[in-house]
Formats: structure tokens, C-alpha cells, sequence
């Protein structure tokens, strides 16, 4: 079997740098997922969206920019002729697919997943990410599509963190900028 390499093991030390005795940003790497696309047409979309929810029990199929999120997967509708299903899980079926329909291509290795959270999680995510991450204007479930540093990125928020979708070749250098920006507010690695 393959071992598997991630770019962010020389960097993610375990580690806690308090600032007045708490912790305002916790830094996590998941390395446990595989990433999937679909892409199909707009003649498609329907038949695809029905083999989505058979095949995964899902209760509906999100709109563009949103999610739906399972135990053990996140639907994310990532723009118009596109999803993506992200796997928390080793057992992995995908439904069989008539490219007349729809394609599907594995992205596991293409991206790098991060999870941010804390009380100022969203603050240091402010000081990169050209959004409003306010509550009020990037609600749960929700996703976008954006940039920090010139780098493609996608984010989606959840109830308690943010979780980010970053190219594998940028990943470090991404790392390294929050990590050190995240010093300010108090930071632990895990």
C-alpha cells in the first residue's frame, strides 16, 4: 500500500501559545478524506440529483454555494454544473454514472482540508478572505468560492469552526501565514 504524504506534517507540531491564559484559535489538518467531483450538464442535473439521493439517502440536494451534510459525507453544491461529495470515511462507493450524464473524478489528492475554529476564528479568517464571514451574511452550511493570498480556496462554515479546501501545493505556505497571524488571539495546533 501507498503511504500517504501530507504536506503539512513538518509544520503542524502540536502546540499551544496562550495569550492572557486563553486559546482564540485552534488549528486542525484533516487528514482523513477523500474528495469527489461530479460534473454534468444542464439537461443532467436532475437525473443526477435523483441518483445522489438514492445513492446516499440524502433528503434533498443543496443549491449553488450550500451543502448538505451527513456523518459521514458533505454534499457541496461548488457552482453550477458541478458538486462535490466530501468522504469522512474509508469505505467509499460511488453510484455508477453514463458519462451522457455525468462524470466523476477523484480530487483526494489535489486538495488539503483544514479546520479552523475558536472564539476568533472567524476574525483571523477576516484578515485573508475578501468576505463577510459575519454569521449574518456567511450562515451555516454555507460555501464560497474565493482567494487568500492569490490562492484558490473553498470555504464552508459550520456550526462551531470553518473548514477550508486549499490546493496541496500552497497548503504549507497558507498554514504558516495563519499559524503566525493566529499568535495574536492565542493558538493551539491539534
Amino acid at each position: 500500500m501507498v503511504n500517504a504524504i501530507y504536506p503539512l506534517d513538518k509544520y503542524k507540531k502540536c502546540k499551544k501559545f496562550l495569550i492572557r491564559d486563553e486559546v482564540g484559535v485552534v488549528m486542525a489538518e484533516t487528514t482523513t478524506f477523500s474528495l469527489f467531483q461530479f460534473a454534468f450538464w444542464p439537461s443532467t442535473r436532475d437525473h443526477l440529483t435523483q441518483t445522489l439521493k438514492s445513492t446516499y439517502r440524502l433528503e434533498m440536494v443543496p443549491k449553488i454555494g450550500g451543502l448538505f451534510q451527513e456523518k459521514k459525507y458533505v454534499l457541496i453544491a461548488i457552482d453550477p454544473l458541478k458538486f462535490w461529495l466530501v468522504f469522512f470515511q474509508a469505505d467509499i462507493s460511488l453510484p455508477e454514472m453514463n458519462p451522457d450524464i455525468a462524470v466523476h473524478l477523484d480530487l483526494s489528492h489535489s486538495k488539503s482540508l483544514i479546520r479552523i475554529s475558536g472564539p476568533h476564528g472567524e476574525r483571523l479568517l477576516n484578515q485573508f478572505l475578501p468576505v463577510d464571514l459575519r454569521e449574518t451574511n456567511f450562515s451555516q452550511d454555507k460555501v464560497v468560492s474565493s482567494a487568500i493570498h492569490h490562492v484558490g480556496v473553498h470555504l464552508w462554515r459550520k456550526r462551531d469552526s470553518f473548514n477550508i479546501l486549499i490546493p496541496r501545493s500552497f497548503v504549507a505556505s497558507i498554514w504558516q501565514l495563519l499559524e503566525e497571524s493566529a499568535m495574536q488571539y492565542g493558538l493551539e495546533v491539534i
